[in-house]
């Protein structure tokens, strides 16, 4: 068995209103000549209207390294910005369908969130999604203090924008924050959740378009030679989900090349759970632990810098 490979998964059962939520997925019908990529894009915007509706959108607009952003501002002054980058495997999602979680972290964790609205696959493959995170991060980091996040294919950008940070010299985040993360094109691991295997294999493809050539360890952070040099890092994963496997390697990896990292484990969710059952506890809990993740990143980089100060 290669080291890609996963002994059998014995499924952890669902958490209640998980697996209820999975009966009563919202669906929309597909429109003459629609792609399967624009059907599933308007499915999540209609049901995110849906369940805002009467709500005033939150987040404001600006444009921040040419790249559409929504901005979230916390109650009290910011102890750092964290830059968000959404879930989709490449192809689908928005900044506006995380933001009353985004609204959440900025006012429960005093950060001020920045969520680009980078560009999508299949119409723009690699680099263009991680391009764009760069240039946001570039201009942030000029005059701010950032960490970076992101959920599934946003943790894959988070990953592979702070190996290139690293391996050109830039300032590195406080800290990445990847939630169920891609990491590696080649694994073959399955699990019993709603995301198979072949799900994956459909997104990588469609994002890297390689055509025989080796993907950039920026798209495919399980590639990197070393981890080492790498900013701390949160590796979060859940059950039902086939990419926890590659969230603990690569969390493994981090530990061995002396990269200070915190991997946590919550049973009983699958994946994207957090974005498609807001309000459900389990989801309420997992955001709540990210906050406190980040709250304590931020704290502690302010105490330091006031003993900087005082030295």
């Amino acid at each position: 068995m290669s080291q890609r490979d996963s002994p059998r998964i014995r499924p952890v059962s669902l958490d209640p209103e998980l697996a209820a939520a999975l009966t009563r997925r919202f669906n929309v019908r597909r429109r003459p000549d629609e792609t399967p990529e624009a059907v599933e894009r308007r499915r999540r915007r209609e049901w995110h209207h849906e369940r805002r509706e009467g709500a005033e959108p939150l987040g404001v607009e600006a444009i921040i390294g040419g790249v559409r952003c929504r901005l979230y501002e916390p109650s009290t002054p910011a102890g750092a910005t964290l830059m968000w980058l959404h879930g989709g495997g490449w192809l689908y999602g928005e900044p506006e369908g995380d933001e009353m979680m985004l609204q959440r972290i900025a006012d429960e964790g005093d950060l001020r969130v920045v969520a680009p609205d980078y560009r999508l696959a299949p119409e723009h493959p690699f680099p263009a999604a991680a391009d764009d995170a760069h240039n946001v991060y570039r201009e942030l980091s000029a005059t701010e203090q950032v960490i970076v996040a992101g959920a599934s294919a946003g943790a894959t950008l988070a990953a592979g924008l702070c190996l290139r940070l690293r391996d050109e010299g830039d300032p590195l985040p406080l800290c990445q924050l990847l939630i169920c993360p891609a990491l590696d094109n080649e694994a073959t691991d399955d699990d019993a959740g709603p995301l198979r295997r072949e799900d994956m294999n459909m997104f990588w493809s469609a994002y890297l378009q390689a055509r025989g050539r080796k993907p950039s360890i920026y798209a495919v952070p399980a590639h990197a030679g070393t981890l080492a040099g790498l900013p701390p890092a949160y590796v979060f994963t859940t059950s039902g989900d086939p990419l926890r496997l590659e969230g603990w390697r690569y969390a493994e990896r981090l530990a061995a090349d002396g990269v200070e990292v915190t991997a946590q484990f919550l049973p009983g969710g699958y994946h994207g759970f957090e974005y498609e059952v807001p309000d459900s506890a389990i989801a309420r809990r997992a955001v709540g632990q990210w906050i406190e993740v980040l709250r304590r990143v931020a704290t502690t980089h302010q105490r330091t810098e006031e003993n900087k100060e005082l030295a």
